[in-house]
């Protein structure tokens, strides 16, 4: 679909395509002005967001808010789904501009809603770009919804302004979030913040009172007890 003239529309998609990234292909840190979502349908590489590096999963939804920097790097060979996209002001942008940088989406249903969006843009059938917007819309329903982490940032939010514009803990704060579920150290979580061991326990102490180590363990159980809210909806 190519990008469109701005409208009123609430949601508006500018642009769905499915790409393919062969071995070693580099996407070079870039940014623009509307919003983003990649799916990752499988492949292994490593994607950036603001400085702060994130393994390629297979059924992870990434947000890329406007004028962030990003790159892609493909270790192996990437396919996604990607959309860019417009969003009215009000509670929807909101939303967005607080939530997770990405959640885990097992299961076909986004990817079968995106493609529908490509088929729509690619069709061009009477009322497309409003069926395009109302089906990205539901996926952002969809994706605030299953940003499991929510209560826990509000806690984490508190922590990033103790210390305003503290670039080091919200790198650190963003590799928890992405790296929660396996096995992750102090010394990897430093790394994606650009810092040593000690620097990183200093900020954290500095912010919250805690070490990196208890902090990733309380963010654990806030996921695990918004997961077992949300564990009914599909």
């Amino acid at each position: 679909m190519m990008p469109s003239p701005a409208s009123n529309l609430p949601v508006d998609v500018l642009w769905i395509a499915r790409y393919d990234y062969s071995v070693g292909w580099r996407l070079r840190p870039h940014r623009h002005n509307y919003l983003q979502m990649i799916l990752f349908l499988d492949g292994k590489g490593q994607i950036t967001v603001e400085g702060a590096t994130f393994p390629i999963q297979e059924n992870e939804l990434f947000l890329i808010r406007s004028n962030e920097t990003h790159g892609l790097f493909a270790h192996t060979l990437v396919r996604t789904l990607d959309v860019k996209f417009r969003v009215a002001p009000g509670l929807l942008e909101d939303g967005l501009r607080e939530a997770a940088r990405m959640v885990r989406w097992e299961g076909p249903g986004v990817a079968a809603r995106l493609e529908r969006i490509r088929s729509e843009g690619e069709m061009k059938a009477s009322w497309y770009r409003e069926m395009c917007g109302a089906l990205l819309t539901e996926i952002i329903y969809m994706y605030l919804r299953r940003d499991q982490h929510r209560a826990v940032v509000e806690e984490v939010r508190t922590a990033v302004e103790v210390v305003s514009g503290d670039q080091i803990l919200q790198r650190a704060i963003a590799c928890v979030e992405a790296k929660y579920q396996g096995p992750v150290s102090i010394r990897e979580i430093a790394r994606s913040a650009g810092c040593t061991d000690r620097t990183l326990r200093l900020h954290f102490q500095n912010a919250k009172g805690l070490s990196p180590l208890a902090f990733l363990q309380r963010y654990r159980i806030g996921r695990a007890k918004t997961l077992i809210q949300y564990s009914d909806y599909t």
